[in-house]
């Protein structure tokens, strides 16, 4: 089992099918292709990561009235998928987007326009 400690503010993106991209990012944008000693040109790939996106959104539907949510996940010596914990505040969106492009991916249209067409009543629901 591969196990990946990554220094604190650099997070590590991942591309849909579980392989580790090339560079870390830490705050200010800045990429680094070693991290802890850990050469990032190699190939790397989460174990059981079509299990892990399933417990993830399992866990997700739970939590309806949040935006955004950060699972730290974990496939323990047994092989079974752990969530860690669940993160509802703080979430860097930069880090996301400096690792991955867009935060909503392919959703990123759609979200767009619900956002225009939904304006008063998203507005309307945090003014004063």
């Amino acid at each position: 089992m591969l196990t990946i400690h990554v220094a604190v503010d650099l997070p590590l993106g991942l591309d849909p099918r579980g392989k580790l991209n090339k560079y870390a990012t830490n705050k200010l944008g800045e990429h680094f292709t070693n991290v802890n000693g850990l050469s990032l040109l190699q190939h790397f790939e989460i174990p059981k990561f079509d299990e892990i996106k399933n417990k993830a959104k399992e866990i997700g539907s739970k939590y309806l009235q949040f935006r955004l949510l950060s699972l730290d996940m974990s496939v323990d010596d047994n092989q079974t998928i752990r969530c860690i914990e669940i993160n509802i505040i703080g979430n860097e969106i930069n880090f996301f987007q400096l690792n991955n492009g867009p935060l909503f991916g392919e959703f990123t249209n759609e979200v767009i326009d619900y956002c225009i067409d939904n304006k008063q009543q998203l507005y309307g629901n945090y003014m004063l």
